[in-house]
């Protein structure tokens, strides 16, 4: 870039808490115009940069291999490889220092055979799992881990002896940036839990508090952000919810933590520590907003949350806002080209393509419209691909399928895909009447893993 001239670069991300396989395929040209292609052909590779053997031995870089043409550059380091998570009796020697990052059980093997060990077990210290179920949190992945999650993950083994306790050299977080694009999004992915991982890692359990621990991370949320750093809020956060009413809607208000004082306004005005304290649930006319912050006293603690509280705003429900129906590989995802202007941010199971709308009322039909993106499917998954599910599909493109009370009820109704790789609003479908409230299951059928479609948005007016 500095020189000027084009590279692509097409990541295929692997999974690495999977132990899959990283490759990224590089073009380089004089300028930017002469790459149309990001992907290198069978064949069309002229360097290997083999950071890991395996990796590179496998078909699918050998397979960009030409005789004569292709160089390679492999790394012959030896080391010992993951077998040990599944495999405690394997002999590491002497010196080894062993990584736990599937649950404590290999630290503790580790410790009991005298080997040093770091505590760094998934989910609780993988700090790109998400830290709440609100829709503003950034790409990553969509398994909820909270600040309090962090805090009471308890590092010491009461059923070592004091000599092998000593082996426990301490913790580590992981920040796997595969999905993570920004800097910032990077500082809200870490902090505050690394603050809550330093003590817990430097303080002895008896002198660990959790209350006291979120009284001094609210007089610390001010010096976060006067050194410019993007903090995460998701513990003082507003989660409202809205339920219609007989004169207009109910809305409820809390926070991760339940910390601090809710305060909200009714007026279109931003609140202040003076506006009125949430105590309990507000009753709200049609056509109103409401808005809503946690405060410390005079200081505020999160950002202002507020929803205009009409049928069409309300029935229109984002992929984050819907429930997914499995969580087999989770991730909150960008479309193709997104940039910081664009918040659009897509959560699906890539094993499963399937999403939950919930608690539709159904008494007089109604209108159903989605919205959708196709995406790339860059995953390095090996075997594990033979287990995504595609659908049955009825058309060239494939299809938006949607079931009532369950995935596995007869299609009610189908909606077809385009072809091309551009977001699509899919046209709107009726949905007949029905006694009460009914799921809805959204799933899609595709003929091919690419691309791999995902739901935008859907919308169900009533």
């Amino acid at each position: 870039h500095l020189e000027g001239k084009g590279c692509t670069v097409l990541d295929f991300t692997g999974l690495a808490q999977k132990n899959g396989a990283v490759m990224s395929h590089i073009r380089l040209a004089p300028k930017p115009e002469d790459l149309h292609a990001v992907r290198i052909a069978a064949g069309g590779a002229n360097l290997v940069l083999g950071c890991d053997m395996v990796v590179a031995a496998a078909p699918a870089a050998l397979s960009r291999i030409e005789p004569g043409v292709t160089r390679a550059v492999i790394n012959g380091y030896m080391q010992p490889v993951a077998a040990f998570v599944t495999n405690g009796d394997m002999d590491l020697g002497a010196e080894a220092i062993v990584m736990s990052w599937r649950g404590t059980a290999g630290a503790h093997a580790a410790a009991t055979a005298g080997n040093d060990t770091v505590l760094s077990p998934w989910p609780t210290l993988y700090f790109d799992n998400r830290q709440s179920k609100l829709p503003d949190e950034p790409p990553g992945r969509t398994r909820i881990v909270t600040l309090e999650d962090v805090y009471r993950f308890e590092p010491r083994d009461a059923t070592l002896n004091p000599a092998q306790q000593r082996h426990i050299l301490g913790v580590q977080a992981n920040l796997w940036t595969e999905h993570i694009r920004t800097e910032p999004r990077l500082e809200w992915m870490a902090l505050p839990r690394a603050a809550a991982l330093a003590e817990v890692a430097w303080s002895v359990p008896e002198r660990r508090q959790w209350p006291d621990f979120l009284a001094r991370l609210a007089a610390s949320m001010p010096r976060y952000r006067a050194l410019g750093i993007d903090v995460a809020d998701s513990v003082f956060a507003i989660d409202g919810q809205v339920a219609p009413a007989a004169d207009g809607y109910t809305v409820s208000l809390a926070n991760q933590g339940g910390y601090g004082d809710i305060r909200y306004t009714m007026d279109g005005r931003d609140p202040t520590p003076g506006s009125r304290r949430y105590t309990a649930s507000v009753s709200a006319a049609t056509g109103s907003e409401i808005r809503a912050r946690t405060f410390d006293g005079a200081r505020p603690l999160s950002a202002t949350w507020s929803r205009v509280l009409a049928p069409h705003s309300l029935a229109r429900r984002s992929s984050r806002e819907l429930e997914l129906c499995s969580d087999g590989v989770g991730l909150l995802l960008e479309p193709p080209g997104a940039s910081d202007d664009n918040h659009t941010v897509l959560a699906l199971d890539i094993m499963n393509p399937c999403w939950i709308y919930r608690a539709v009322d159904l008494s007089h039909g109604a209108q159903l419209r989605a919205a959708a993106v196709p995406l790339p499917f860059n995953f390095e998954l090996g075997k594990d691909v033979d287990g995504i599910r595609r659908g049955d599909a009825h058309t060239v493109n494939g299809e938006l399928e949607v079931r009532i009370d369950g995935c596995a009820s007869p299609l009610a109704a189908t909606l077809p895909l385009p072809a091309g790789t551009a977001a699509v609003t899919l046209a709107a479908i009726a949905l007949g009447p029905m006694p009460g409230r009914h799921d809805l299951c959204l799933r899609f059928a595709r003929p091919a893993l690419e691309p791999m479609w995902a739901l935008d948005w859907v919308e169900v007016v009533e």
